[in-house]
């Protein structure tokens, strides 16, 4: 890679700066470092350094975790939600996104795609029989402040942290629905006998819910 300029340093730390910090996409007409293949090359290389990737989501960009990074973190404890949040947070998309595309009743890419989310509600969720509405409360204020749900004027949706996901934590996101939901699918048991019985990306389990 070619030498850059002070002044393309200063554009790649901030666009760097940008995505880091950034509630949702960044546009990519936003910032010229984004544009300009070679600033884009840099930018990328600057994250790679720091353990993170450049992520295209839809006309837009984000940055997040390396899958190999993220794979490290999660063994060391790190990051990881509690078993209440990641289960009301399964809940959520089920409700938002798994159930109404699997219906053909919504569409879109991502799983923060406003597009392809239906609002649920607090006592939506709590017709799980196993977390009351007091412990789906707290959980989502916890998930709320970490990006990972919207809480608004149109009901409960996913939150924009969610476009962070490399495409292969999209992808076994996607695959963790089906097993969960439905496990005994011939889908749901090629995935779990690729995954070695299901060992590897495990989904909450149905009691956590």
């Amino acid at each position: 890679m070619r030498r850059l300029s002070d002044e393309e340093e200063s554009l790649v730390h901030s666009a760097i700066g940008a995505l880091e910090i950034a509630h949702g996409i960044v546009p990519e007409s936003a910032l010229p470092a984004l544009t300009e293949p070679a600033l884009r090359a840099a930018v990328v290389e600057r994250l790679e350094q720091c353990g993170r990737v450049l992520n295209k989501v839809r006309d837009g960009w984000t940055s997040g975790y390396d899958d190999n990074v993220a794979d490290v973190l999660v063994r060391e404890g790190i990051g990881v939600l509690k078993p209440v949040d990641r289960a009301v947070l399964t809940l959520v998309l089920l409700r938002c996104v798994a159930v109404p595309r699997a219906r053909g009743a919504a569409s879109g890419e991502t799983w923060a795609d406003g597009r392809g989310t239906r609002p649920t509600s607090t006592d939506e969720l709590a017709q799980s029989r196993h977390l009351t509405k007091s412990m789906i409360k707290q959980s989502l204020r916890r998930l709320q402040a970490a990006g990972l749900v919207n809480r608004g004027s149109r009901g409960i949706t996913p939150g924009p942290a969610l476009h962070r996901l490399t495409p292969r934590r999209t992808a076994a996101l996607w695959e963790d629905m089906v097993i969960l939901a439905a496990s005994e699918s011939p889908y749901a048991r090629v995935l779990l006998k690729r995954r070695g019985n299901g060992n590897q990306h495990k989904p909450p389990a149905k009691d956590e819910k």
